[in-house]
């Protein structure tokens, strides 16, 4: 599915599909681009004045810390975690999880995420600030921001504040596997591939259309 865009609205659209209908409300998988609305949320609670992008994000947690190492926690800051610069080394790469497994909560995927790529800890192993380190983590601390600032699960928060607004009425955080008109996964061969979940909603969760 490409869109192309200019002056802020629709010039072009292109649709392709291997053995589904593709159209432009059509579900995929977004990956890593899910970060992006997430860090739009962030931005939302400090334009509300709700939280400081420079304070230490330790500040708005309670319900999880980042382990304690050689390197000052208080040093991280929420604008470092949007940046993938606050030091941490957890390389992450979120696991998939298969259709019939049980997704972990947010405190325990902080806990023990499951990586695409073996064992890791999200924690600061390096200065914060010193240098940029890709961190799916961080922005798994993110989710946890967003749900402890708000009140409210980081899937409701979207919804309300970010999704609904913006018109983004097919985005969403429900198993793509169980959901009507989407594009479902293929291998690099075109072949349908296993629909996986994922835990960190706020890193790597969202679906969405075109």
């Amino acid at each position: 599915a490409l869109v192309l865009i200019e002056d802020g609205a629709v010039y072009d659209e292109y649709y392709r599909a291997a053995d589904a209908p593709i159209a432009g409300d059509t579900l995929f998988a977004t990956g890593s681009l899910s970060k992006w609305p997430t860090a739009y949320a962030v931005m939302l609670l400090a334009e509300q004045g709700k939280i400081d992008l420079d304070a230490p994000v330790t500040r708005y947690l309670s319900r999880w810390q980042l382990p304690a190492s050689e390197f000052d926690n208080e040093a991280v800051t929420v604008r470092m975690l949007l940046s993938h610069t606050a030091g941490l080394v957890d390389g992450l790469g979120f696991g998939d999880y298969t259709a019939d497994e049980e997704l972990p909560g947010l405190k325990e995927s902080l806990q023990r995420p499951r990586a695409s790529d073996g064992e890791t800890q999200i924690v600061v192993g390096r200065e914060p600030g010193s240098e940029w380190d890709y961190s799916g983590g961080g922005y798994l601390v993110l989710e946890l921001l967003v749900e402890e600032v708000s009140g409210l699960t980081f899937q409701e928060f979207m919804q309300q504040e970010v999704f609904t607004p913006l018109g983004m009425n097919r985005s969403t955080y429900q198993y793509l596997g169980d959901l009507e008109n989407t594009a479902g996964s293929l291998e690099r061969s075109g072949e349908s591939a296993p629909v996986y979940q994922y835990a960190a909603k706020g890193a790597t969760g969202l679906s969405a259309s075109a």
